[in-house]
């Protein structure tokens, strides 16, 4: 629970937990009324918590945001953040670098749109979701980004792949996930591969689900 000072009153949405450095941080979405939604990090000695927010939110106060990620890539600390529809109408996947206190230090670049996916679905006069993105490395050395918005057969989460974390991605014709689930993340148990997210995309019944899977030819794949 946050202390009177914390900005945010609502919304606490999608965290997700990354060891930096020996430190727990914690990336999560807020929001209140009046302000736009930003992603906020959160630190602890442990990943058990309390956690407590860092000074200031991470995205920009002018920019409704959610869902954002940390990737290390070449030694160097990034996240990759969604710009929602509800503010840009067609969702945008953006990046920035982060500094050693993780704060944005460079322009913020938009990495791709929901509608240049192949499978993303339109509504209400062009509006198109971007949600959740997971940055993971394929042993092929390439990049590969799960994230999630609106298909023909419901929420879904689909996949895209570049060499470099700045781009080009390429997004894969069809989804990992097509039935109502998404947002996803992924992680090891032994030598196995699983992916957990929630099914179905309707409050309040979501619940996580956790399904194995597998590289190939540069894609995952269920198991």
């Amino acid at each position: 629970m946050p202390n009177e000072s914390f900005w945010a009153d609502e919304n606490y949405w999608a965290p997700e937990v990354h060891k930096i450095n020996g430190r727990f941080y914690m990336f999560a979405s807020f929001f209140k009324a009046g302000q736009l939604r930003r992603s906020q990090i959160l630190s602890c000695d442990t990943p058990d918590g309390l956690f407590e927010p860092l000074p200031e939110p991470l995205t920009p106060a002018d920019m409704q945001c959610l869902d954002a990620t940390y990737f290390n890539h070449k030694g160097k600390h990034y996240t990759v953040f969604c710009h929602e529809w509800l503010q840009c109408k067609d969702g945008e996947m953006c990046l920035a670098e982060l500094d050693c206190n993780l704060k944005i230090c460079s322009p913020i670049a938009v990495l791709f749109r929901a509608s240049e996916a192949p499978w993303t679905l339109g509504f209400d006069g062009g509006n198109f979701v971007t949600d959740g993105p997971f940055i993971y490395p394929l042993k092929s050395g390439k990049l590969l980004m799960l994230w999630s918005s609106n298909s023909p057969t419901g929420y879904a989460m689909g996949m895209a792949v570049a060499d470099d974390i700045e781009g080009p991605w390429t997004h894969i014709e069809k989804p990992l996930i097509s039935n109502n689930g998404g947002h996803g993340m992924i992680f090891k148990d032994g030598e196995k591969l699983f992916i957990t997210f929630h099914l179905p995309n309707d409050t309040p019944l979501e619940r996580p689900h956790f399904l194995e899977i597998c590289e190939e030819e540069n894609e995952l794949r269920l198991v």
